[in-house]
């Protein structure tokens, strides 16, 4: 059951970030980041470049924490 509070969206009483990351896409975010590091690797840069470029609080909660 999702539920928002003062804190954020819920899920089930566990921050939603936590459900996307350790539920709904467990397998996915490591296979995405080896992904993103296999083009980072053709193109010149890497996955720490990309965070700082791309960074906000969710994508960092949710693929580099």
């Amino acid at each position: 059951m999702l539920m928002m509070d003062r804190m954020g969206l819920k899920r089930n009483g566990a921050p939603i970030e936590k459900q996307l990351k350790e539920v709904a896409y467990k397998d996915a975010i490591p296979a995405f980041k080896a992904e993103l590091a296999e083009i980072g690797k053709a193109q010149g840069w890497t996955l720490e470049e990309l965070q700082k470029r791309f960074s906000n609080k969710l994508w960092d909660e949710i693929i580099y924490s």
